[in-house]
């Protein structure tokens, strides 16, 4: 079995989310995620959830965040005088948004 990369797991987790289909029918997993996912994948995926929520889970909060502040800082750039004050009133704004 090779190992589970970020994209497998953030497939797995989008399918999840979007609720249209029982996480333990391989076919339509296999389907729904372009072949990415086959079906030793998914029940590796199945099987360590936990652990490979934790390996990745970080990442995926990270990479939110950012696409947040991408958003806020298009409404209003941050420039080489944007205060530390600033900087984290537009990151909480981001989250706050993105809830």
């Amino acid at each position: 079995m090779k190992p589970i990369t970020k994209e497998q797991f953030d497939t797995y987790q989008r399918i999840q989310k979007r609720g249209i289909t029982n996480m333990v029918d391989v076919s339509m997993l296999t389907e729904l995620s372009d072949g990415l996912l086959d079906a030793d994948s998914i029940y590796e995926i199945t099987s360590n959830y936990s652990e490979y929520k934790y390996k990745f889970e970080n990442t995926i909060q990270q990479h939110e965040m950012l696409d947040a502040m991408k958003q806020q800082s298009a409404k209003r750039p941050l420039t080489g005088n944007t205060t530390t004050k600033e900087a984290e009133e537009l990151l909480f704004n981001a989250t706050k948004e993105n809830k």
